[in-house]
């Protein structure tokens, strides 16, 4: 088996070649500054770029030791952001009537990955709903199945049940405790 792993301060190791904190926010939060360019609320004057990839599906859930070794590779691929994208449907019990409930070994990962990709410098930015199972009679009762993935993301601006929704779940997300 080959090793992929960049190490620490080779050629190919790139993690110094943007600025980093020692965890994300360490500076603040990220805001525009007067020049339209994003900064850190305690540093406005110096402009940061941000360098990130997608991670999708099953690649969130993984166990505390691929977690590392996955945020420790982002790191030194020079990598300062990451974009967490349809993370839902692995993450709810489909069988709770709600369609919000977490499935605790999934949080964990989740919450693990998030966490070792913060202690690294890497921030981190997530779509409220992307592709969660939605149970259609939760938004219209009489109705059978699932919603749509765009079905649902329309119903969410015309609907109140699917409005509630997005909202109970974007809370208990949220809300909940790393």
């Amino acid at each position: 088996m080959v090793n992929s792993d960049i190490e620490a301060g080779s050629a190919l190791d790139f993690s110094q070649l943007i600025p980093r904190q020692a965890s994300a926010g360490n500076s603040g939060r990220v805001v525009v500054n007067e020049q339209g360019r994003f900064a850190f609320a305690q540093h406005p004057q110096s402009a940061v770029r941000f360098y990130g990839v997608n991670l999708c599906f099953s690649a969130l859930y993984l166990s505390h030791e691929q977690a590392d070794r996955l945020a420790d590779r982002l790191c030194r691929l020079g990598y300062n952001a990451v974009r967490i994208h349809h993370y839902e449907g692995e993450l709810v019990d489909r069988t709770a009537k709600d369609g919000i409930r977490f499935l605790p070994g999934k949080l964990d990962q989740l919450d693990y990955l998030c966490a070792a990709l913060k202690r690294r410098g890497i921030y981190l930015t997530t779509d409220l709903f992307v592709s969660r199972p939605v149970a259609a009679s939760l938004i219209d009762p009489p109705a059978k199945g699932e919603l749509g993935m765009d079905e649902y993301k329309m119903a969410v601006h015309v609907n109140q049940r699917a409005y509630e929704d997005v909202q109970a779940f974007s809370r208990a997300l949220l809300h909940h405790v790393n």
